[in-house]
C-alpha cells in the first residue's frame, strides 16, 4: 500500500477492501512491482518467481523475502 503510495495511487487499507477495488485485475503472468495475495489475507510486493518484498510479521522490516512450501502467493494482481 504504501510503496504505490509513494507513486501517487492510493489503495484501501485492507487486503479485503483491495480486492473489491477496481483498481485490481486479477492476473496470471505477474511482473515486478504487481501484489502478491497469500490466502492468509497477508499481501506483498512481487518481485520476481520465488521472491516477493514484505514483511510476514508486524514489527519486522520490509525486506527481499525467499518464499516456498506452504507459504506461496495464491494470487497474483495487478493495479490499473
Amino acid at each position: 500500500m504504501m510503496a504505490y503510495r509513494h507513486a501517487g495511487i492510493r489503495l484501501p487499507r485492507t487486503t479485503y477492501e483491495m480486492l473489491a477495488s477496481p483498481l485490481l485485475v486479477r492476473i496470471w503472468h505477474p511482473r515486478m512491482g504487481d501484489l502478491a495475495f497469500y490466502g492468509s489475507g497477508h499481501v506483498e510486493l512481487f518481485r520476481k518467481w520465488g521472491w516477493t518484498f514484505g514483511a510476514h510479521d508486524y514489527g519486522q522490516p520490509v525486506g527481499l523475502i525467499h518464499y516456498g512450501g506452504d507459504w506461496v502467493p495464491t494470487a497474483f494482481y495487478r493495479v490499473r
